[in-house]
């Protein structure tokens, strides 16, 4: 790595920035790649917006507007997600996304006794999955999707269940679907 790039790589390290992060970010140059490039852009304006949020919270100090957009990303339409490496250096100083807005736990919701909960998507009663199936597989093997329709337990939460119970050994795998064992 050139001196000019490890000094940049220390002065990011220092900075608290990953070290695969402050890599990248060094290694940017006349060589890089469209993909790079974007991503050295993006962080950059996430790292702007982290510095500009910990200006306004030092007290007895003003955030200097800063631009906005670097001039390559001005014509660009804002993409929405970041990448991972400057998502996680931005959420130590408490900053949820690229607008720069503070996170806020999600209010805690109370939960309602199984006998007042009117969702109709309610959880079936310990077993009550699992005895449906191999009632339904009494009749011969079926695939999952058919216990499905017979049983009306979902289709994903039949093919769990399925899987489940072929690995217990209490159904096995047929030529087409599943079937109880002999």
């Amino acid at each position: 790595m050139p001196r000019r790039n490890m000094d940049l790589f220390e002065r990011l390290r220092r900075a608290g920035v990953r070290k695969d992060v402050a890599k990248t970010l060094s290694e940017l140059g006349e060589g890089a790649g469209k993909k790079a490039i974007r991503v050295g852009h993006s962080a950059v304006a996430e790292l702007r917006a982290v510095a500009e949020e910990l200006e306004k919270l030092l007290p007895g100090t003003r955030a200097v507007p800063g631009p906005d957009k670097t001039p390559a990303l001005a014509d660009r339409p804002r993409r929405r997600a970041t990448p991972k490496a400057t998502r996680a250096d931005a959420s130590r100083a408490t900053d949820s996304g690229p607008r720069g807005t503070t996170a806020r736990p999600a209010p805690a919701r109370k939960r309602q006794p199984a006998s007042e909960q009117t969702s109709s998507a309610a959880r079936a009663p310990r077993g009550e999955n699992k005895a449906k199936i191999v009632a339904a597989l009494k009749a011969g093997p079926r695939t999952a999707s058919e216990l499905s329709a017979e049983t009306g337990i979902n289709t994903g939460t039949v093919s769990a269940t399925l899987t489940k119970m072929v690995r217990a050994g209490e159904v096995t795998k047929a030529t087409r679907g599943y079937a109880l064992p002999k």
